[in-house]
């Protein structure tokens, strides 16, 4: 395992050039007929979902940095992160692959530039997401992070995907478990209670690590823990599909085929909560995700004590109220 914390602004912005050259190379790979191929992201095919890697880019980060720069990170009651990208992505689908892949080489360099210009003290400037109150070095570790998520959505889709390169994985699974995780706990659904959880993951960047819950906060560690209360044991790749709503590309379209029953403004938060309880649901049920110990305690925290991927919308809301930041 590779303690996050130690990795330094230059290092992890070269990660990210590194990265990115590797994934440019991989898209150019893909013929006219792989890029209509369906992913298991939110049943988009591979265009859409590279039209949403740059949307990501342009109408939600590139202002969640300015705002922070600025020093005044939070947006107001809402922004909604996911609908607007959403939005984005169909305005995009006009655009020709070539004009796709120009795009996203275009965007994605300008902000790394960007990054890199910044001083030490304004890479940890504060700065919002939809998980709270963060700074910007976070911002870039949760688009590195979604980033090299969906390549593998998109090699996935075309029986390209091999494994996950443990230079990149390796520290965004430390700050994914230690960071990200602690971010969506629900302290007020607790009911006081505690927890000690183990998790044992497995494959390419895979590690332990244990989870405290207590005195109404979350705290994840590297390492084992003797009599954990649960031990939850899985693979990195398994994961990733439950945790941020993976299944068969068919569910994924299943969902846009049934989000007429919904709202406009609300059909990214179906599609997210459709494909996300099938995700867990399938999980569970063909054992690739092992639960042993307090089934109960397990349920709970499962169900109660942390936001879902599938209730981002209603996260960022909740967020936004209770920002340190907001003026």
């Amino acid at each position: 395992m590779i303690d996050h914390t130690k990795i330094s602004k230059a290092e992890w912005l070269s990660l990210g050039r590194s990265f990115y050259s590797h994934l440019f190379t991989e898209l150019n790979k893909l013929s006219e007929a792989e890029w209509r191929s369906s992913t298991r992201y939110l049943g988009w095919d591979c265009k859409d979902l590279v039209n949403h890697m740059t949307s990501a880019i342009t109408i939600n980060f590139n202002l969640l940095v300015k705002m922070a720069l600025e020093e005044k990170p939070v947006p107001e009651p809402g922004f909604n992160l996911f609908l607007r990208n959403a939005e984005e992505v169909d305005r995009r689908r006009r655009k020709t692959t070539e004009e796709t892949i120009f795009e996203f080489k275009t965007e994605i360099t300008r902000l790394l530039d960007r990054l890199e210009e910044l001083s030490e003290e304004q890479w940890k400037m504060p700065a919002f997401f939809f998980i709270g109150d963060v700074d910007i070095c976070t911002l870039f570790l949760v688009q590195f992070a979604d980033n090299v998520v969906h390549e593998r959505d998109l090699l996935f889709a075309n029986n390209r995907w091999n494994s996950f390169d443990p230079k990149f994985t390796a520290p965004l699974m430390d700050w994914f478990m230690r960071m990200f995780r602690p971010a969506s706990f629900r302290p007020e659904r607790t009911n006081g209670e505690s927890a000690l959880v183990q998790y044992s993951i497995t494959g390419t960047a895979g590690g332990n690590w244990f989870q405290s819950i207590k005195d109404n906060a979350c705290v994840v560690s590297q390492g084992t823990v003797q009599n954990p209360e649960i031990t939850i044991t899985t693979t990195v790749e398994d994961l990733i599909s439950t945790a941020l709503a993976r299944p068969a590309p068919f569910i994924g379209k299943l969902s846009r085929a049934l989000e007429w029953m919904v709202k406009k403004e609300k059909k990214e938060d179906f599609a997210a909560k459709f494909t996300g309880i099938i995700a867990a649901m399938s999980a569970i049920m063909f054992g690739k995700i092992k639960i042993e110990g307090n089934k109960h305690k397990a349920n709970a925290i499962a169900k109660k004590w942390f936001w879902h991927f599938w209730e981002r919308t209603e996260q960022t809301q909740e967020n936004i109220l209770k920002s340190r930041y907001r003026k």
